[in-house]
């Protein structure tokens, strides 16, 4: 990711490898969007308001449709914008 330059409205594909905070930061830092494939517990995700993001009480809560929830990358990340999760 730290090779290539990004811009918004760019969308990154990406495996698992990815799925580390500082690679995901030249993309979050050009304002362009990413889909990793990651485990569960890979990433340390927070909700929007900084406490630490449950993803199993997010989907237990979620009706039998699509969803969406605005999660942060955490890992000395300060000042990253909410992605959707």
């Amino acid at each position: 990711f730290r090779r290539l330059t990004y811009a918004p409205g760019d969308i990154v594909l990406a495996d698992r490898y990815y799925a580390r905070p500082r690679d995901l930061r030249p993309v979050i830092d050009a304002g362009a969007d990413f889909i990793v494939r990651t485990g569960w517990n890979s990433l340390r995700l927070l909700q929007t308001n900084g406490e630490p993001f449950d993803l199993f009480a997010a989907l237990a809560a979620q009706q039998e449709q699509e969803g969406e929830v605005q999660v942060r990358v955490h890992e000395g990340m300060t000042g990253t914008p909410p992605t959707p999760l």
